[in-house]
């Protein structure tokens, strides 16, 4: 079990404690990655993820979350496990898609590179994410079809957060 939480502020309303506000959620979430935990914000300071990490495929640094994409465009914050991640990766890499690493958040990457949104449908396993493509500036909150790993979500306020249980987002000054 890891742990993903965020916020996303596209109309610039936090002027400050960005950083305060991910060490919350955080913090509310700790139980669920004792491995390990990192941070994203955009350099625009709009969006930022954390991720509380339980280390299970790749225990090495190089799983470490937020993932990024080799490029900088694409990071993500992946909690759950992709089941045909090999068969994926197999496919992905016939399709030339290089891989740094050996973790199933790599291949969400390369599928939503490959077959955008779409490859949704192609990915089987029990999971919630949260991607963001920074070219385009859209971010993707993504549970399994069953629920099985949660994502829960709030817009209010014009900033939208996110997070895998609760308690992240009520760590939040405008999450009522």
């Amino acid at each position: 079990m890891c742990g993903v939480a965020g916020f996303y502020d596209t109309k610039h309303l936090i002027k400050n404690g960005h950083f305060e506000l991910l060490n919350n959620m955080e913090a509310a979430i700790r139980h669920r990655g004792p491995d390990g935990y990192g941070y994203w914000l955009s350099q625009d300071t709009s969006l930022g993820l954390i991720h509380r990490r339980l280390s299970i495929q790749d225990t090495s640094m190089r799983g470490r979350q937020p993932f990024v994409s080799a490029d900088g465009t694409i990071i993500i914050s992946f909690n759950g496990e992709i089941y045909n991640h090999p068969e994926l990766k197999k496919t992905l890499t016939e399709l030339g898609c290089i891989y740094q690493t050996n973790i199933d958040t790599e291949t969400i990457i390369h599928a939503y590179r490959t077959w955008g949104i779409a490859c949704l449908e192609k990915l089987n396993g029990m999971f919630a994410f949260a991607l963001f493509d920074q070219t385009t500036g859209d971010l993707f909150l993504v549970r399994d079809r069953f629920g099985i790993k949660p994502m829960y979500f709030s817009e209010q306020g014009g900033i939208l957060s996110f997070g895998s249980e609760i308690k992240a987002l009520r760590t939040l000054p405008f999450v009522k």
